[in-house]
Order: C-alpha cells, then structure tokens, then sequence
C-alpha cells in the first residue's frame, strides 16, 4: 500500500504518535479517563452548536415576528447574546481538553526511554508534541463550530441576506470562534510551561491540581456568564469601567462585530485587544513552554527514581466505629475506602468533581443573585424560591458528576482483588456508591444550607429548608443509580451510547425540574407549614418506588459487572470451530 511520503518523515511519524497517546490515553493502560472514543466525543461536541442554532429561528424569523406585531431590528445586533454563547463554547471547550490532557501534553517516562536515545533533537519531539496538542485543539474547536459557522449565519440572515452577506457572516463566525479557541489553548500551555519553569518536580505535581481545578471552575464560570454578560454589553458604554471588559470572550465578540463593520463605542476599542492578547499568549505559551520542557525532559529519569507510593490518607474518615454504624459488612467497608482512596488519588477524578462542583456553586450563586430586590421596608419572613433553588443546585451537579466519576476506572489493574474474591452475586455496588455519595453531601451541602437557613430565617425554616434538601437528595441519587451493578472505580469505562446525546437532554430537563420546580413547591409550602404533611407519603412513596426497582428480587441482572459490554446483534455460531 502505497503512503503519502510526509508521513513517512520522521516529525510526521512524531506528530502522529503523540497524537495517538493523547486520544487513546487510559485506554490500553486502564488508567482512568474519558475515554469515549474519539468520534463519539466529537458527537456530542458538535449537537449544542447545531441544536442552538436551530431554537433562534424563532428569534429570527420575520414571520413569527409579523404575528407577534415585532417590529424589525438590526440582525447583527441582535445576535450579540448569541454570538457571545458561541464564542464562550468554543473557548470552554478548548480549555476542558487542554486541562483534562494536561499531563500528556509533555512526554512520559516510556517516551523519553524510547525517544532519548534517537538521533532527534530535543526541539523536534517539543515541537511534534505542541503540534499534535494544537492539532487536536483544532479537530475539537472545528467540530464544535462547524455546524454552527454554517447554520448561525443562515438562520440569522435568512429575512434578507444575501449569497455574499452570508459568506462574510461565516467567516466572521469561523474566524472570531478559531481565535478565541487559539488564545485558550496558549493561555493554558504558558500556565503549564510557567509551572513547570518555576517549580520542583515535586511541587509542580501538587500545585498543577490545584491550578487545573481553578481554570476548570473559572471555565465553568465563564460558560454560566452566557445569561449575566450579554445585558450588561449595552450599559458598557456608559459605564466604561464595568467588570465585563475585562473578560476575554468579550474581547471576541468584539473582534467578531469588527470583522462584521458592526462594532461601536467601547467594543471598537476592545477588538484591538483581543488579538493583541493572543498574540501576548502566544509568546508566553512559545517561551515558558520550551524552557518548561527543556527542565521537563530532563527531569524524567530523576523523577522516575523518586517516585513513591502515595501516602496514606491522615484523615481516617472509616474509624472503627463509623464502620461498625454506617458501614454493615467487609463488602460495603472494603469498596468505600477503596472509593475515597480512589477519587482523591486520581488527579482526573478531582478535576471532573472539581468541575461538576464548581457548576454548581455558580448556578447556586446566579440563583441567589436572581432575586429581586426586596421593597424598602418590607421584612420577609421566607426565603424567596430562588434562594431555596440555591442548595438544590449544588446538589444536583454535584451527585451528577459524582455518578459519571463512578464510571471512570482508578485503574483496571486495580480491580482484580474484586474479581478474586468477591462473590458477584452481592447486590451492595449501590449501596455503597450511595454512602459515597451522602459523604460529600452530608457536610458539604446539607448541614451548612440547614444552619445558614436556620440563621437568616429561624429554625423552622432551617430544619424545613434541610428536610427537604435532604429529602430530594436521596431521591436523586437512588433515581441516578437505578440498575447500578459495580463497584464505583472498578469497572471498565463504559462504551460511547447512541442515546448518550439523549441522556444528556434529561439532565438538562431534569436539571430545571429538580431546582426551579422543586423550590417554587417548597416556597408554596412554607407560606403554610402544614402543607409539608402532604409531601411526606408522596416522598415515601417515591423512595419505595426507586428502591423496589432498585432491588427486584430474582434479578437476572443484579449480579455485579466490571465491563458494561454490549452484546452483538448478531452473533457467529462458530460450529466448525474455527
């Protein structure tokens, strides 16, 4: 078979290989990542683009707006709120690959015993290794905005575009989307060339958690600004100094108004900004990054001879006596310290929860800030149903993201003591990823939202607040492992689903049930306490329902698994024995 001769050369053959480690990471190894597969990930990046795109026909549609009596607008202006979501997505989305792969983005022991002794120049493998990062960077920027570069523009200009008008909107929309992805990932790579410059080996690897939880969280932040920036973009010019400048996507939304001759006031001014800032990024990204692999490279024998077992955890959260009550057999007692050992040793398990929390918190916070201003004078005597949603929020991502870790393996080579001697017939996988679960809620949402309550609004609202936070708890968390047959961090990463893009649709429904229903119930029931009897059998009656589905007893299926494999539809009898 005949191959193209660039591929054959030996950057090309660099390229390819790194490329290769960073997409298929954790999954020859059995080390915990996501691995989903290359096209199912691009799936599912490239479904918010286009399912966006197609709910703003209704904005722009100059017939729905006839009926409506709307009067016509300027289009490019009023794309500026979705203009702006689509340059944070594409800029998120490059930041989560660049965070989550952040320790591929530099060789491993195995390359550099491999590599090193090669004739090639150590500038080659840094420049093949950025090159296959950037390269992917771009795979992930293109999917999540190739529908949309095509779409967006059609659906905004279709009242009376024009052939040219709308080539020139979809090179606006790809340019302004590549750019803002292009500044992420060389914001994100001089952080690591940075670290790497300036710190120990042993430091850089406690410290790059920390900081790879903290551009995840601001991440995050910056995708839940798509509902607080847009309306402050209009007061901009009037207040010149407001916070909002100050953020990069709106340094490319400005550049993308540029480039459509639509720019005024204070976003005229901002556009200059953004690319002096990649270009700013870049040099640093180029700079720290040579001089961060240059110590890197050299490091790696010194760091493969020191390199230790991880500590025990000081915190003995499974005393003998919290085993003894909460705890009722080896079983339950073995998988939930293996559980935590898990989950705090693995820097991508940290980061995911980090993530999921992080969300949570920031919902919980534009919640809270939703609230109204209270008239002056008036004393409430109840919490608004905003600031009950607030609790409901952090609790809601955070068992979400705690029941995707569950999925991802510690390692499989970690799990064959479970093969060996645990009797796959035991139906606990559950119950103690349950357990898990209340010991991240139990203190770190439940007990605080029942005494900040109880201070604001007295101990009845607060023991109220807390029962039902309580409450809906438990009734997520048994709905979330319904049919869970593992033990969590034990089991191989499940294969990419067909309906993976569906279930991601019920959690963003069940997100708006869970919180915005949930507290505007709860705030009818506070105005007369004694409506809470009636949510008590209805609440019983729920946890009874999920428990019963949860347990079917003579199950064929309640058996424990450790690879959720699919079987063939269609299956070869193999009667010769070939």
């Amino acid at each position: 078979m005949a191959t193209s001769p660039w591929r054959d050369k030996p950057f090309a053959r660099l390229v390819a290989h790194f490329a290769a480690v960073i997409v298929n990471a954790g999954q020859d190894s059995g080390e915990s990542d996501l691995n989903l597969g290359i096209g199912g990930l691009l799936a599912i990046l490239a479904v918010p683009g286009a399912f966006v795109s197609i709910t703003l026909f209704d904005k722009y549609s100059s017939l729905l707006r006839y009926f409506r009596n709307g009067r016509a607008f300027d289009h490019y202006i009023a794309s500026i709120p979705d203009k702006y979501f689509f340059v944070v997505f594409s800029m998120v989305v490059t930041g989560v690959v660049v965070t989550l792969k952040w320790d591929r983005i530099f060789p491993s022991l195995q390359d550099y015993a491999n590599l090193a002794p090669l004739p090639i120049p150590a500038r080659n493998i840094y420049v093949a290794n950025l090159a296959a990062i950037a390269l992917l960077a771009c795979i992930f920027a293109i999917d999540v905005n190739a529908v949309s570069a095509l779409l967006f523009p059609m659906v905004v200009i279709a009242e009376g575009g024009t052939l040219i008008g709308y080539v020139a909107f979809v090179g606006a929309h790809a340019a302004t989307v590549i750019l803002a992805s292009a500044f992420t990932f060389f914001a994100c790579f001089a952080i690591i060339g940075a670290l790497l410059s300036c710190l120990p080996h042993a430091a850089f690897r406690k410290v790059s958690l920390f900081v790879r939880l903290a551009i995840m969280i601001a991440l995050m932040a910056m995708l839940c600004s798509i509902f607080s920036v847009p309306p402050q973009l209009a007061k901009l010019a009037a207040n010149p100094h407001s916070y909002v400048r100050w953020l990069p996507p709106v340094w490319y939304l400005a550049l993308y108004q540029s480039f459509q001759g639509k720019a005024f006031g204070e976003l005229a001014q901002l556009a200059s900004l953004a690319l002096k800032a990649l270009a700013l990024v870049f040099g640093l990204a180029a700079f720290f990054g040579a001089l961060g692999y240059r110590q890197y490279f050299r490091r790696i024998p010194e760091s493969s001879d020191r390199r230790q077992t991880p500590s025990r955890t000081r915190l003995q959260l499974g005393s003998a006596l919290l085993d003894r009550i909460l705890l009722k057999d080896p079983f339950q007692r073995a998988c939930y310290h293996f559980g935590l050992r898990a989950l705090f040793r693995s820097e991508t398990h940290c980061i995911l929860i980090g993530a999921f929390a992080g969300l949570g918190l920031i919902t919980a916070a534009q919640s809270i800030m939703s609230v109204p201003a209270a008239k002056p004078g008036a004393i409430s005597t109840i919490p608004h149903a905003d600031l009950l949603a607030a609790p409901l929020c952090v609790v809601y991502f955070l068992v979400a993201g705690l029941r995707l870790t569950f999925e991802l393996p510690a390692g499989l080579t970690s799990n064959w003591i479970f093969r060996l001697t645990v009797d796959r017939a035991i139906r606990d996988g559950s119950a103690v990823a349950r357990k898990l679960i209340l010991s991240f809620l139990v203190p770190g949402v439940i007990l605080p939202s029942l005494v900040a309550y109880s201070v604001l609004w007295g101990p009845q609202v607060g023991l109220l607040e807390g029962a039902v936070v309580t409450a809906m708890s438990l009734l997520l968390i048994e709905t979330l492992l319904i049919r869970f047959r593992k033990i969590p961090f034990a089991c191989a990463m499940p294969s990419f689903q067909n309906n993976a893009i569906s279930v991601i649709v019920v959690y963003v429904i069940g997100f708006f049930v869970f919180t915005s229903m949930t507290s505007h119930i709860e705030h009818w029931m506070l105005l007369q306490p004694i409506r809470f009897l009636g949510a008590i059998p209805f609440a019983g009656l729920s946890w009874y329902a999920l428990r019963a589905v949860n347990y079917e007893e003579g199950d064929p299926d309640a058996a424990l698994v450790y690879d959720s494999r699919i079987e063939d539809a269609v299956q070869k009898l193999n009667l010769l024995g070939s």
